[in-house]
């Protein structure tokens, strides 16, 4: 750069002037504007993103002095659009969360600081995105306030955070509402963590009320307390191992426990399963019962047969043989009880333990009376 000045005038005029080398600026105002460019080419290709400018003015209405290009191809707005008609850009945010961004712009205005801030927004095309906005603010002449704002489509993560809020919620209503006792204990049988039914089949209030509390002693048999702990500490896992259960009231539960070690947050974890068998044992027993009582209906028709041709023959001889009197009717008296026998076995229906032998039953069918330790 030259700045020339002719002094006086004709053949004699002399010319002066300074000679300014620009070269330095020229290369620094080149790098500012391939910098400036090279920010904009980063700020147009964000993927699922936008930078910008917004200007909070001082009566509380906002401009956009910069938007990049991923302004279209995220929410199918124009930057121009958003330039020129800001309100363009904030009707495609739902009303509520309108509110809470610019109640986050005012805050920030207020400290000073960032804001970040979460929203809906409803696309030209109708879907509904998630947007996390992140501005840092700058004050301006005349009370203004300026945010150099990140706006990033999180559609993808909140729905990812939804459905697993949703996975947590059925396991929950799973875990809770669950007939079968589910829990967490430390390896030293304190609960950490179990559901109502685990504490009904114990015979407790709630899972409430054993949270913090030892299982130890609900076990009726302390062998078996300590053979599942050796299983579990040797890396096995415990399957539908059949115990008894003993309740705060001394009563007695027969159980199904399956359990396992596991490593989490809070260290080595006994976790399982624990499943109430009294209906089972019930049915079992009613099926046992059942049998007994099939088993006795058949024996007594496989007796009665037999029975019946003792009965007619000792009839046959006490006519013809009238000195066989005496024993035959002791003989006949025998036979005349096993036939009220097998007519007493043809009733059952049903099997149960008496607190006193039946003066009534047959000995033979009274266990009670006719063991071999009876007189």
């Amino acid at each position: 750069m030259a700045n020339v000045t002719l002094m006086g005038e004709g053949p004699g005029a002399i010319l002066e002037g300074i000679v300014l080398d620009i070269s330095e600026r020229k290369r620094t105002e080149d790098a500012l504007r391939a910098r400036e460019t090279q920010l904009r080419q980063i700020g147009d290709n964000l993927p699922e993103g936008v930078i910008y400018q917004v200007v909070r003015r001082r009566d509380g209405s906002n401009y956009f002095p910069y938007m990049s290009a991923g302004l279209e191809r995220a929410f199918g707005l124009l930057p121009g659009e958003a330039v020129s008609n800001p309100d363009a850009v904030y009707r495609l945010i739902l009303p509520p969360d309108l509110v809470r961004l610019r109640a986050a712009a005012d805050e920030s205005i207020r400290t000073g600081d960032p804001f970040d801030v979460e929203c809906r927004l409803r696309a030209p095309d109708g879907t509904e995105r998630w947007l996390n906005i992140r501005g840092r603010p700058s004050s301006l002449p005349e009370g203004a306030t300026q945010w150099d704002a990140v706006a990033l489509d999180v559609t993808g993560r909140k729905r990812a955070e939804e459905q697993l809020q949703l996975l947590k919620e059925r396991y929950r209503q799973l875990f809770e509402r669950s007939f079968v006792g589910i829990f967490r204990t430390r390896p030293d049988g304190i609960v950490i963590e179990c559901n109502d039914a685990f504490a009904r089949i114990l015979g407790c209030p709630s899972a409430d009320a054993m949270r913090g509390e030892s299982v130890i002693a609900y076990y009726a048999t302390p062998a078996d307390r300590d053979a599942v702990v050796m299983k579990i500490s040797a890396g096995e896992d415990v399957v539908d191992a059949q115990l008894t259960a003993r309740r705060p009231d001394g009563s007695l539960v027969p159980v199904a426990m399956s359990a396992r070690r596991v490593t989490d947050r809070d260290g080595p974890v006994h976790e399982g399963i624990l499943v109430d068998l009294t209906d089972r044992k019930s049915a079992e027993e009613a099926h046992a019962l059942r049998s007994v009582a099939e088993l006795a209906n058949a024996a007594a028709h496989e007796i009665n047969n037999p029975l019946a041709v003792i009965m007619g023959q000792l009839d046959l001889v006490r006519r013809d043989q009238e000195d066989l009197l005496g024993r035959l009717e002791v003989a006949q008296t025998a036979a005349t009880r096993i036939r009220d026998i097998v007519a007493h076995m043809t009733r059952i229906t049903r099997l149960e333990t008496a607190a006193a032998g039946s003066p009534s039953l047959p000995r033979m069918l009274d266990i009670r009376r006719s063991g071999p330790d009876e007189d």
